[in-house]
């Protein structure tokens, strides 16, 4: 044991020797990596027209809680491998950030690049002291801070960085595990602090009161491909708090944070108008308003965007407190529209704007680094705005894919890079034929991933069920077609299965010509004419017949004995009165000898 502890004294000692000390007062030129650590033992300063430059491994190590006021330039370039770390000697006491408080604008943009920042605390002292635990910044924009990461921050205002009058880029930086005592725990921004966000991850960051990833007061920054994700607030905002603000969100997600009172995602109030678009707001909670809420004459635009999935007591995706709060809507996808939203500015008081919107299950991937990303079945692929000119959309989404997949951009805050699964209605049944009373089980076999079934079982235009899998039972003898219209909520087909249940004798049924064919026409789509080709193998009695959607019969083609051999009909888009027929789906159906060969869909388009 006393072996151990005399080693551990000697490489502690060895370690003392080895790093360098530095007393308060000013610093310049260049702290190399063969000389770190850098053991900071008083406030320290960069003056005017100085420049500090940190190489790639140093360690800048506080021994107390002391700052780095910069009045002229700090050069911290880091790379991937060795990265720059600013800490203190005990995390409890912390050190009191770097702090930019009006230097001269003559001065070089400061870089911090491959930095870590921890353990920044600024919590006690005059108000200016209880600013930004990592960084603090007033009057001043030549900064760039890049791949940076921030962690385990503390202060009063600002957890991790605290801006005002000060316009500086933060980009590929990682915000987690800060604390702000009142707002703004990773980001806050304050009068004039129109800052430029990119490509940065925000998450489990913690707020008493609002803005756990970003607050911001009369300021109108930009944030472009970030991932707002596990923060907490006690009360407003855990993602966004904003008063008097309107910042732009572009490719921005917002998932899994949580409120204790309002706003789970959004917290909007104060004649702020901010801007989202094709961002992803979903999975938040609060109390009140799960994915946005909106106080005192706040009017954020939606476009492009998805708000579905949030949960809230009151308004899980939408509250709206009193009536002069009116957000809008533009080629969303808005879980239960406007009749979900809640507060005094809902229902007859809401006098917004929700345009172009659907409603429908966004079908999230929920697997791998990116679980918000959509999969083929969604409804949002291809249904944002067709002017891709107007969305100022990064080249790329959250996942790195290339944002624009195809002609028109998905909704949202990720890109499906495929073709979109079609739903496609379709069913089977246990029995097709026998005496009656004949009991069938019918049996859904659409793809897609439909929420909504109607069924027909005779045909006759009245819905008989609404169940997935339901049965009937047939009580007369006939011969009876069935239809099948599924939904998602956006989008629906519809399967007719001609005389598909034959409710006789079964010795008596007619067994049609198996080796006949219907061919599909061409072309399809079409308009206004369009081929349509059978065969029969022998000569036989045929009809062939056009039914819309609705299984009512449109016109019939042909009709009498034909010899055997190959045939065509040209439908020229009009019914049995010779007029026009509308745009849209029609079927068509081949019977030989009476019983249903084959049918076909034909898609009209004018």
């Amino acid at each position: 044991m006393k072996r151990v502890s005399a080693l551990f004294f000697l490489t502690l000692f060895a370690s003392c020797l080895l790093s360098v000390t530095i007393p308060g007062g000013p610093v310049s030129g260049i702290w190399s990596l063969a000389n770190s650590p850098y053991e900071i033992i008083g406030n320290i300063t960069v003056e005017n027209g100085q420049t500090l430059q940190i190489e790639p491994g140093v360690i800048v190590r506080f021994t107390d809680h002391f700052s780095l006021m910069c009045n002229g330039r700090i050069y911290a370039a880091g790379t991937e491998q060795d990265s720059i770390l600013f800490t203190a000697s005990n995390p409890a006491i912390g050190w009191h950030g770097i702090r930019y408080v009006s230097p001269s604008l003559t001065n070089e943009a400061s870089v911090f690049s491959h930095c870590t920042f921890e353990y920044g605390r600024a919590l006690e002292g005059a108000s200016i002291d209880k600013y930004g635990g990592a960084f603090y910044i007033e009057d001043y924009s030549a900064i760039g801070i890049h791949n940076c990461c921030f962690r385990y921050n503390q202060a009063v205002w600002g957890g991790a960085i605290q801006m005002e009058n000060a316009s500086i880029i933060i980009e590929n930086s990682i915000f987690h595990d800060n604390y702000s005592q009142y707002s703004g725990a990773a980001i806050r921004c304050f009068e004039g602090a129109n800052g430029y966000f990119r490509n940065n991850l925000i998450e489990n960051n913690t707020s008493g009161i609002g803005g756990a990833g970003f607050y911001s007061y009369l300021s109108t920054p930009t944030f472009i491909n970030n991932i707002f994700r596990y923060n907490h607030a006690d009360s407003h905002g855990a993602c966004v708090a904003l008063d008097q603000s309107s910042p732009l969100f572009i490719n921005d997600s917002f998932v899994d944070n949580t409120s204790g009172e309002n706003g789970g995602a959004i917290n909007s109030t104060s004649v702020s108008n901010p801007t989202f678009i094709n961002c992803t707001i979903s999975g938040n909670s609060a109390t009140n308003g799960g994915g946005l809420y909106c106080y005192l004459e706040s009017d954020p635009t939606f476009k492009n965007t998805i708000i579905y999935g949030n949960t809230a007591d009151w308004g899980s995706q939408v509250y709206l407190y009193n009536g002069d709060s009116d957000p809008d809507f533009y080629y969303c996808d808005l879980e239960g529209g406007i009749g979900a939203f809640f507060g005094n500015g809902a229902g007859g008081a809401y006098s917004g704007t929700v345009a172009e919107t659907i409603t429908s299950n966004p079908m999230f991937d929920g697997s791998g680094e990116h679980p918000y990303q959509l999969t083929g079945l969604s409804g949002c692929l291809n249904s944002a705005d067709p002017d891709t000119s107007l969305t100022c959309l990064p080249p790329y989404d959250l996942a790195g894919n290339p944002r624009i997949y195809g002609n028109r951009v998905d909704i949202g805050a990720y890109e499906f890079q495929g073709e979109p699964i079609q739903m496609d209605a379709d069913f089977v049944a246990d029995v097709t034929a026998g005496p009656a009373p004949l009991t069938v089980q019918f049996t859904d076999a659409s793809s897609g991933m439909p929420t909504l079934w109607s069924w027909d079982f005779n045909l006759d235009g009245t819905p008989d069920s609404n169940e997935q899998n339901p049965s009937w039972t047939y009580e007369e003898e006939g011969i009876f077609s069935v239809s099948l219209t599924i939904s998602d909520g956006a989008n629906l087909d519809t399967e007719i299965k001609f005389d598909f249940i034959v409710v006789e004798d079964v010795d008596a049924i007619t067994v049609p010509i198996v080796d006949s064919q219907l061919f599909q026409n061409t072309p399809n789509p079409f308009n206004p004419d369009t081929c349509i080709r059978f065969s029969t193998v022998r000569q036989a009695p045929v009809e062939l017949t056009i039914f819309n959607v609705a299984g009512q019969k449109v016109t019939t083609l042909a009709k009498g004995i034909v010899s055997a051999g190959n045939h065509e009909v040209i439908w020229h888009g009009t019914d049995d009165a010779h007029a026009s027929v509308a745009s849209g789906i029609y079927f068509y159906v081949l019977k030989v000898n009476q019983q249903v060969v084959d049918r076909k869909r034909a898609i009209l388009l004018k």
